[in-house]
C-alpha cells in the first residue's frame, strides 16, 4: 500500500488565495496515481482530484534483507534462501542496471570458528535488477545464534556510492538434521588374539554437517569382519551380534 507523506501531514495554508505544497512524497512505484485535495474556504468546502501521474523508482540508497534464512539444519541448504534487495528511498527494489555484487560471511559464529558457510555457486552473487539471490547456502555445525552479514560492493570492488555497505540477518539457529551417515569416533586398537580390544570402537550417527544425532536412541548397529589379512585363515570376530528394534 502506497503512503503519501509530507511536511505538516500535507496540510498547507492559503496565502493570498494560493496554497503551495512542498516535500510531498509517494513511496511506492506505480501508475495512475491521483491525489484528492480538499479545502475549507470561508464560503464553503471544495475538493478536486489531480490528473493521473506515475511514480518511478529512484536511485539506490539502501540495502534490504527481503528474505531471511529459513529453518536450517547442519550441512543442508537453508529452507529459505536469503534474498537481498537494493532499494530506493521509498523501499522499492531498484530494477535498473546497477553493477554490484553481494557477498555473505559469518558475522557471529557460535560454533567457535568450527562452522563453514558454503554454497554450490559460492558466497558471492551478482545483483540482477536490484536483487541478489543466494542458492544452496548452508552451515554445517549445529549451534544457536548465527548472524550473517551481506556486504555490497560496486563494480570496482569498492563501496556502492550512496548505498550502505552491508545488512545483517537476525540471529538464527542451525539444528541437527536427519542422520545421513555413520562415523567412527573411536577406532579399535590394542587387539590381541582371543582377547577384547583394549580400545573398543565407538560409532556415531551424524547428519549432513557431521553433527551427532543425540536424539536417536532407537537405532542399532551391526559389526562384522570386513577385511581379514590374518596369516591363519578362519579368523572370527566375537561376539558377532545384530540387534534390531522389536
Amino acid at each position: 500500500t502506497a503512503t503519501l507523506r509530507g511536511p505538516a501531514s500535507g496540510v498547507v495554508a492559503f496565502t493570498q488565495g494560493t496554497a503551495n505544497f512542498s516535500g510531498l512524497i509517494v513511496d511506492r512505484v506505480g501508475v495512475e496515481y491521483r491525489l484528492r485535495i480538499a479545502a475549507g474556504t470561508r464560503e464553503a468546502g471544495a475538493s478536486l482530484t489531480t490528473p493521473p501521474f506515475s511514480v518511478v523508482e529512484g536511485p539506490p540508497v539502501g540495502v534490504r534483507l527481503a528474505t531471511e534464512p529459513g529453518f536450517a539444519t547442519g550441512g543442508l541448504p537453508f529452507a529459505a534462501q536469503p534474498v537481498v534487495h537494493l532499494v530506493d528511498s521509498g523501499g522499492n527494489p531498484v530494477s535498473r542496471h546497477t553493477p554490484a555484487t553481494v557477498s555473505v560471511s559469518l558475522l557471529t559464529d557460535p560454533s567457535g570458528g568450527k562452522a563453514t558457510l558454503a554454497a554450490p555457486q559460492g558466497v558471492r552473487v551478482a545483483v540482477v535488477r536490484g536483487v541478489a539471490l543466494f542458492r544452496g547456502l548452508s552451515l554445517d555445525v549445529a549451534a544457536v545464534g548465527y548472524i550473517l552479514r551481506f556486504n555490497v560492493t560496486g563494480a570496482d570492488g569498492g563501496p556502492l556510492p550512496g548505498v550502505p555497505p552491508f545488512v545483517d540477518t537476525p540471529a538464527f539457529t542451525v539444528g541437527v538434521g536427519p542422520t545421513s551417515h555413520l562415523r567412527v569416533a573411536v577406532a579399535p586398537a590394542g587387539a590381541q588374539g582371543g582377547l577384547p580390544f583394549r580400545t573398543q570402537p565407538v560409532v556415531e550417527l551424524c547428519d549432513a554437517g557431521g553433527n551427532v544425532n543425540v536424539d536417536d536412541s532407537d537405532s542399532h548397529v551391526h559389526v562384522a569382519i570386513y577385511a581379514n589379512t590374518a596369516v591363519t585363515a578362519g579368523a572370527h570376530l566375537g561376539p558377532v551380534w545384530l540387534e534390531r528394534p522389536a
